[in-house]
């Protein structure tokens, strides 16, 4: 089979003992690769191994990735929703969620660039679907992914500016305007804000960060809002996609460290670090012991290489 025979490659190929994995984790880096689906080793060689588009591994990989049926059938749902998206006069929150998600999709499972996905985010830019979405959770969500992958434009740059200039006080944003910050709605915000590059080092930014900073697990917080931070995975169902708790906002500080973020980094490392199972492999939630999860195992690990690329770049 095309896919095992790729593996083979990959386990044979690259340094699968690597200086930043150090002796505080155990190593599963042979397992991630002899037991991911072929969107989740794209990720894998990309986030861990720094594997670019170009390179034949990749294109390997995609020749298999594009025929799965999985695969198909978001490239099908992409056709039948941008139909949706150029045939409507205005777009409802139904709407706007099922283009939300179909993204989340689309990054979730690797199913881009291609002719369209690209034609999918040209219709959602061409027909300001920002307009129709007054909700500022599901706003930063659309502005993160489709920054993600690679649609940063003056359309996105206009929607940060409104956020600019509607952040309160405290350095949060409330789900709608005039409302009181809620950290969550924060956290996505400071996610786009981070994913971009133009954007991630303004005063808007670093003035999220210190709300985020104050606010993560802190003792005024409700059960409700706690168990948001220990969900680690994020997927790309409604119920789902706006989850990462955590590691969402580890991510979004390690793209700009600083001095005023590093104690609640290392934190948050060493307290995924002791969530890491027997296997390896880290939980989709941080109170489910036995339920190793992929795609988050990578992601942890994508931040400890970086943290660890950070620190030693200093020296």
């Amino acid at each position: 089979m095309l896919i095992n025979k790729v593996k083979n490659d990959v386990l044979n190929i690259f340094d699968l003992e690597p200086d930043w994995l150090n002796t505080s984790l155990k190593n599963p880096l042979k397992l991630i690769i002899k037991n991911s689906k072929s969107h989740e080793l794209l990720l894998t060689l990309r986030s861990l191994f720094g594997v670019v588009d170009g390179n034949p591994l990749i294109k390997r990989i995609n020749k298999f990735h594009y025929s799965q049926e999985k695969t198909q059938k978001t490239l099908e749902k992409i056709v039948k929703v941008d139909k949706v998206l150029n045939s409507s006069k205005s777009y409802n929150s139904e709407i706007v969620l099922d283009v939300i998600s179909l993204l989340s999709q689309i990054e979730f499972l690797k199913v881009y660039p291609n002719r369209f996905s690209d034609t999918f985010i040209k219709s959602i830019i061409k027909n300001n679907l920002f307009a129709g979405i007054s909700t500022r959770s599901y706003k930063a969500k659309l502005i993160f992914l489709l920054t993600k992958m690679g649609f940063a434009n003056i359309h996105i740059d206009k929607q940060l500016k409104a956020f600019e200039g509607r952040q309160n006080i405290d350095g949060g944003w409330g789900e709608l305007r005039g409302e009181s910050s809620n950290v969550f709605t924060s956290l996505l915000v400071f996610q786009c804000l981070r994913e971009n590059r133009l954007w991630r080092n303004k005063k808007m930014s670093q003035r999220v960060e210190a709300y985020l900073i104050k606010n993560h697990l802190s003792k005024n917080e409700t059960k409700a809002e706690q168990e948001m931070w220990n969900r680690i995975h994020c997927g790309y169902k409604v119920n789902n996609m706006f989850e990462g708790g955590s590691l969402m906002f580890l991510e979004s500080m390690l793209a700009s460290p600083s001095d005023k973020n590093k104690d609640k980094v290392k934190a948050i490392i060493n307290w995924l670090k002791g969530l890491q199972l027997d296997s390896g492999f880290f939980p989709y939630h941080a109170d489910l012991k036995k339920q190793e999860n992929l795609i988050s195992t990578i992601r942890i690990l994508a931040c400890v290489k970086k943290k660890y690329l950070q620190n030693n770049l200093k020296r």
